[in-house]
């Protein structure tokens, strides 16, 4: 259950009490699970990219790959991709044993057994020696025309990827000696990413100023990296994400980066504009101080709203019937989740806080005020920054809790278990105790 706005509801406070407001937190940058505002605007980048999609490259590669050509790589690599599994010498005995069996009994019987067969096994294990087996070509044609493909796509995005980083850095100089210069009459014409994409059958994108949190929940080149050399680490190489190169200090603008995605999509890209983080003025900061303001002020009308609507829903099967018809709510089935969840993090390392579909940013009060409940109890509880008041009813807890308390003490003497909460516990006494 939650509410919906209530600032309407918060008296409009005079500009020495906003003032005031924004002195106090004018030099905290924002942080989106954090109760408190901030009001100093962070680091943004505006860029623009191109992007080289796999599918589409990998499709017209394979076009360009003839039977030929995959038959001189077949003969030039089988020695070293392509050799069939060798059976072991006594695999081997037997096979040859029941292939003499099946010779014998084509023979009169007068022939039958005749043959060495010591003689026959060395002769066919030397015969196997000399010629080792192979994969058919036919077996592994669509494998070599797919790496084949994969091969000549990246050459082809690479040769369209050095001719824009030349452009662009050809650009780059001439802006920067006009700068230089101080000349009159227009700048020098950055390269046309529209164009480009249209004729290279790339994708072209240009940002906003954002965030590098913005940035990474846009998807795509914000969550893009590259691999580069590093003679210090354990395979010589290690993996360098794209915002380091975009948002990280002194990092110039025009300059061509390429990376890729988990998808196989590759991309060049280059800052056109930094703004570094400051404190506005007080002026300029208004809006979103009243905004802040009025999420602050307007805590406790929530709060009261929601206690209201527990005692009205008090005896009543459901929140939905206790509410049916009621404007300014929302009522949502929630679940079912469990408070901490191991996710998609490896083995052996701690536990981390559920974030259900249906709460918005739930955090560790709202989790401990739920779990505390029994089914059919009701609950009143923020969100981690307190920007929603919700009221909860559980409506069942699985397993029910005396299985939970059993498998509790049955579990009670696994110590790596209770090891990953504690030590997440004692991250958390850390974090707020810095």
């Amino acid at each position: 259950m939650l509410f919906r706005s209530v600032a309407d509801e918060v008296p409009q406070p005079s500009a020495d009490v906003l003032r005031a407001f924004f002195e106090r937190y004018k030099d905290d940058l924002p942080e989106a699970r954090s109760e408190d505002p901030g009001f100093r605007e962070p680091h943004r980048v505006k860029y623009q990219y191109l992007v080289a999609a796999r599918d589409g490259f990998l499709d017209k590669a394979k076009k360009e790959i003839t039977d030929e050509a995959i038959g001189e790589f077949y003969e030039k690599n089988k020695e070293t991709l392509y050799r069939s599994r060798t059976p072991k010498p006594d695999e081997k005995k037997e096979e040859n044993k029941e292939e003499d069996k099946k010779e014998d009994e084509t023979k009169p019987d007068e022939t039958k057994g005749e043959k060495d067969e010591g003689s026959k096994d060395e002769a066919s294990e030397k015969k196997d020696a000399e010629e080792p087996a192979f994969e058919p070509l036919e077996k592994v044609k669509d494998q070599i025309r797919d790496r084949l493909a994969a091969e000549q796509a990246d050459r082809m995005i690479d040769q369209i990827f050095s001719a824009v980083a030349a452009d662009l850095t050809g650009y780059a100089e001439d802006f920067a000696l006009w700068q230089a210069r101080q000349e009159k009459g227009d700048a020098p014409r950055p390269p046309d990413i529209d164009v480009i994409a249209k004729t290279q059958g790339l994708e072209a994108g240009t940002s906003d100023l954002v965030t590098a949190d913005q940035a990474v929940a846009s998807g795509g080149i914000g969550r893009s990296f590259e691999f580069i050399a590093d003679p210090g680490s354990r395979f010589g190489f290690r993996q360098r994400n794209w915002l380091e190169q975009v948002y990280g200090p002194g990092t110039p603008s025009l300059r061509p980066i390429t990376s890729r995605d988990a998808a196989g999509n590759r991309y060049i890209s280059w800052k056109v504009e930094d703004q570094p983080e400051f404190t506005p003025s007080f002026e300029a900061a208004r809006p979103v101080v009243e905004q802040a303001w009025k999420i602050v002020e307007g805590r406790d009308i929530a709060r009261r709203k929601a206690e209201a609507i527990v005692a009205e829903a008090a005896g009543k099967p459901s929140l939905a019937e206790a509410l049916a018809g009621r404007e300014g709510v929302e009522v949502a089935s929630v679940g079912p989740f469990s408070w901490l969840s191991q996710g998609t993090v490896p083995q052996g390392t701690p536990p981390v806080l559920s974030d259900p579909d249906g709460f918005v940013m739930a955090g560790e009060d709202l989790m401990r005020a739920v779990f505390a409940l029994e089914p059919g109890q009701t609950v009143v509880a923020f969100n981690e920054p307190k920007t929603i008041c919700y009221a909860i009813r559980m409506r069942s807890l699985e397993p029910p809790l005396a299985d939970l308390e059993a498998k509790f003490l049955a579990d009670k003497g696994d110590q790596r278990r209770i090891g990953m909460v504690a030590q997440r516990e004692f991250s958390e006494i850390g974090r707020a105790h810095v």
